[in-house]
């Protein structure tokens, strides 16, 4: 399940067209995204929500899929979750202090809105930016 489940985010986040109709963006037409609108507003959320660290929540359900495949047991499953969840929210943090290339056409950062907000309040608790050795 876990592997199917990283499959179909992977596709859904790799088919991700900016011009797709979402809950953000009311046109006509049909989504160019592998699974049509319910695919297109998916990956439009996750996407403007943890921008390019989406990719963590691939990788961690394939890796899970995978054990789960070659029967070692994914123990402690709501700590791992929680722990994904912190790291996809960090790494979202890191990315948003990169400059976005000329191809990006969200409007937030390349770490997603939460991205944007966990740097923010950083720089403004401690006064300067602990990312800027990236």
């Amino acid at each position: 399940f876990m592997i199917l489940l990283a499959i179909t985010l992977a596709a859904v986040l790799g088919t991700y067209h900016a011009e797709d109709p979402s809950w953000n963006l009311a046109i006509e037409g049909p989504a160019k995204n592998i699974l049509a609108f319910p695919g297109a507003v998916l990956a439009d959320i996750i996407l403007q929500t943890f921008g390019i660290a989406a990719v963590f929540w691939v990788i961690a359900f394939l890796v899970w899929g995978i054990r789960s495949m070659i029967a070692i047991p994914v123990r402690w499953f709501s700590v791992r979750f929680f722990a994904l969840v912190l790291s996809a929210l960090l790494a979202a943090s890191v990315v948003a202090h990169w400059a976005p290339p000329k191809t990006w056409v969200l409007p937030n950062s390349l770490g997603g809105a939460l991205g944007d907000i966990i740097l923010h309040q950083t720089l403004k608790i401690v006064g300067v930016s602990w990312l800027s050795f990236l």
